[in-house]
C-alpha cells in the first residue's frame, strides 16, 4: 500500500524535475468503505464509500490546485489493466499539471492539504504518483 510519500521519493523527485512545468499521473484504488481507524476521531456518524469520500476530496482539490497555478487537465474512472497483472485495477485516473516544483512542494506543505490526509488515507487503499517532464513528439 503507497498512500503517501516517503522522504526518499520527494528527494529523488526534487532531484530529477526540472524547475519548470510537469505533470503528475495519480492512479487511486479506492476502498469500498472509507477506513477511518487511524483517525477515528474523523469518522463520519454514517460510514461513506471510498468513491464518496474521493469526489469531496477532488472538489475540496480545485482551489488549492489553482491557488499555486495548477490545474487537473484529466480526471476518468478507470478499471483493470489491459496490460499488467490480473485483477489489478485502479478506480480513478488524474492527471494534474503544475507549473512549477516550488508550485507543488509548497501545494504539499501547506496547511490545508495536510488537514485532508487522514481522509485521503481512509478513502485510498493504494495509489501511484507518477511525475512526468513532457517530451516534444517525433
Amino acid at each position: 500500500m503507497f498512500i503517501v510519500p516517503t522522504q526518499e521519493s520527494v528527494e529523488a523527485m526534487v532531484s530529477r524535475l526540472p524547475p519548470g512545468p510537469f505533470t503528475m499521473l495519480n492512479l487511486y484504488r479506492l476502498r469500498e468503505i472509507a477506513d477511518y481507524s487511524a483517525n477515528p476521531e474523523l469518522a463520519p456518524e454514517i460510514p461513506v464509500s471510498g468513491r464518496a469520500l474521493f469526489d469531496r476530496y477532488a472538489a475540496g482539490m480545485e482551489p488549492l490546485l489553482a491557488r499555486v497555478g495548477a490545474k487537473r487537465v484529466f480526471l476518468a474512472d478507470a478499471g483493470t489493466c489491459l496490460i499488467g497483472p490480473p485483477g489489478e485495477r485502479w478506480d480513478v485516473m488524474q492527471v494534474v499539471r503544475y507549473p512549477s516544483l516550488d508550485a507543488f512542494l509548497s501545494l504539499s506543505a501547506g496547511d490545508e492539504l495536510q488537514a485532508g490526509l487522514p481522509h485521503r488515507i481512509a478513502m485510498l487503499e493504494d495509489s501511484r504518483v507518477i511525475p512526468m517532464v513532457e517530451r516534444p513528439l517525433a
